[in-house]
């Protein structure tokens, strides 16, 4: 299956999965308004930092000796589900003796939500898995059915539990529903296109996993707190209504990494498998997803207000400026997401660990200064300065390390004209 071919499978697969994703954040929104959806956030950052203290990065190692076949796919999985319930039960430890004395976060808590959180734990960790397993393998059509059915589940989860009741415990659960319906089918999918030879835990399989994970570990630790470290602050520090302004604008702008994140599927599977050409291919779509979100970022721009207002509610509006202050962060933020994947892929996953440990400590700087003087808009030109360390640190590596030049990465004209004859041939066709 080509490129091409696999693109337009994860981009239409995609563009669904953003209009049901839309529909889940629109759906939470309405719902539970601004202090419910505060709470909700503190439950969704509280469950996926469990997740990712504890997965011992897992879910790119999985996809890095699955795809490469050091180990028989069978060993890996085993493996992966192995860790997966070690980081399970170190959550449930964890979460057992925050509780005892409580930070200020968990105050905004109750603890059902908490025993949702941890239950949401083994589901996120098995969905990254098998989702990674799948797109190192080529699997395209699988992942994206994944994706899809994750949150098609999610969004009737939040109709089944949330709609009338208002729930944030309950929308929590539906998140879980679709992560764990997602994680089934997937797994399902590898067992019955593999051929099992060897059904054994491999203890090596699982040190080398633990080995590779922690290069990538301190990369994705990072890159979710350079995301998530506003919400985090701001849940500890602010109201609940302020948890739910800044969680919203995170996510509405995130929206946009959707192309990067359809780009590194299809992209991963070239790069760990050696194809020559893997770096000339990822410096031409760095390029064009700059081109591509610049676009989108400008029309976001121009219609933010009206879009908070028929998505998430009037109740939403003080979120439009910070969404306005992160836009330029992201477009630096998806630019480097796609470079992030050629890193990866050639088993280099410190560099994007590095490159996300100095994101997370500006943005924290930043942060410092910003939001005492301006609020969740201090906080979202902090994101976006770290989104820009990121990006830098990323380039310099690129550029002093591996040697390559930079002018492979810097945005032409000749791209929009480029893109627009790949679109136009397509409309054709």
């Amino acid at each position: 299956m080509g490129f091409a071919r696999d693109t337009l499978i994860t981009s239409t697969s995609r563009a669904i999965g953003l209009v049901l994703n839309v529909a889940v954040t629109s759906a939470s929104a309405w719902w539970l308004g601004p202090e419910k959806r505060g709470e909700l956030a503190v439950y969704i950052v509280f469950g996926t930092l469990l997740a990712l203290v504890t997965s011992g990065g897992v879910e790119m190692a999985g996809a890095y000796y699955g795809g490469t076949k050091k180990y028989h796919l069978s060993e890996v999985i085993l493996a992966e589900i192995f860790i997966i319930f070690v980081s399970t039960v170190m959550s449930i430890a964890a979460a057992y003796v925050l509780w005892q004395k409580p930070p200020e976060l968990m105050n905004k808590m109750t603890r059902v939500g908490l025993m949702i959180c941890i239950g949401c734990v083994p589901a996120m960790l098995a969905n990254a898995s098998f989702w990674y397993l799948h797109s190192a393998l080529g699997n395209t059509l699988t992942y994206c059915l994944g994706n899809i059915i994750n949150v098609a589940l999610a969004l009737v989860g939040m109709f089944l539990f949330c709609w009338r009741t208002g729930s944030s415990e309950g929308a929590m659960m539906a998140y879980g529903i679709g992560e764990l319906s997602a994680a089934t089918f997937l797994l399902v999918a590898l067992v019955r296109r593999y051929k099992f030879d060897k059904i054994i835990l491999n203890w090596r399989c699982i040190k080398d996993l633990y080995i590779y994970g922690i290069r990538y570990y301190f990369a994705r630790m990072a890159q979710f707190l350079n995301v998530q470290i506003g919400t985090f602050i701001i849940a500890f520090l602010g109201t609940k209504e302020e948890t739910g302004f800044f969680s919203v604008s995170v996510g509405m702008v995130a929206k946009l990494t959707i192309l990067p994140e359809i780009i590194g599927a299809v992209l991963l599977s070239r790069v760990v498998n050696g194809q020559r050409a893997s770096l000339e291919l990822t410096a031409r779509l760095v390029r064009m997803v700059f081109w591509v979100i610049l676009f989108v970022s400008v029309l976001v721009a121009l219609f933010c207000r009206p879009i908070v207002r028929i998505l998430l509610s009037p109740e939403f509006l003080p979120a439009v400026v910070p969404i306005l202050f992160m836009l330029p962060g992201m477009l630096l933020r998806c630019c480097s997401k796609t470079l992030g994947i050629y890193f990866n892929g050639i088993g280099r996953p410190g560099v994007n660990s590095t490159a996300i440990v100095t994101a997370v400590v500006i943005n924290v700087i930043a942060m410092y200064f910003l939001l005492p003087l301006y609020g969740i808009s201090g906080a979202a030109i902090s994101t976006s300065c770290g989104y820009l360390a990121d990006a830098t640190v990323l380039i310099l590596f690129y550029r002093f390390i591996f040697k390559h030049p930079v002018s492979l990465l810097i945005p032409q004209l000749g791209d929009i004209r480029y893109l627009s004859e790949v679109i136009l041939s397509k409309m054709r066709h």
